[in-house]
């Protein structure tokens, strides 16, 4: 037992050094899109920073794969991912705006588009499991989106059938 125990720390250890750069991962690399050299020694580092513009780099989920991505239901008291019922054109007809909104992103959009047959929402949740990792998720598109645009405002738009839908 001692013997596990040494080896694990030893172990835990070695992992809190970081590794040298090497090739791909070197932050030089970044030099000729920043215009100017980078340093990688935390002691160079700003302590603090302001943005130019306070409307960028708002927060949000990084929508985790293993939940269904977009196709999550954030929302809804019960949003039991991968599992719940798509619901059909007439009841998206009768549904409430407080219903609709508990829908995911991708449902929305579909139902924007007139399309009950869901073909975005089933398209997403082809491509992720609930063992799909922890961190895996869309973060590199919505950290890119939170960094150039605005916050978007909610919206209701309403489809060719009249149903009216709640964004945001």
């Amino acid at each position: 037992m001692k013997r596990v125990m040494a080896l694990s720390l030893l172990t835990l250890t070695s992992a809190a050094f970081g590794s040298r750069f090497t090739g791909s991962n070197d932050p030089k690399l970044f030099n000729p899109v920043a215009n100017r050299p980078i340093s990688a020694k935390f002691a160079s580092l700003p302590l603090e920073g302001a943005l130019k513009d306070t409307t960028l780099a708002w927060s949000e989920t990084y929508w985790p794969s293993r939940l269904g991505g977009i196709a999550y239901r954030w929302n809804s008291k019960n949003p039991q991912p991968f599992t719940y019922k798509l619901l059909t054109k007439e009841e998206v007809k009768n549904a409430s705006q407080a219903q609709l909104s508990e829908l995911s992103p991708a449902e929305l959009y579909d139902i924007a588009m007139g399309d009950y047959s869901y073909s975005l929402t089933k398209k997403v949740l082809k491509e992720y499991t609930a063992k799909d990792l922890w961190w895996e998720g869309i973060c590199h598109g919505w950290s890119l989106a939170a960094s150039n645009y605005s916050e978007p405002e909610k919206v209701v738009v309403t489809n060719r059938d009249g149903v009216q839908v709640p964004l945001g």
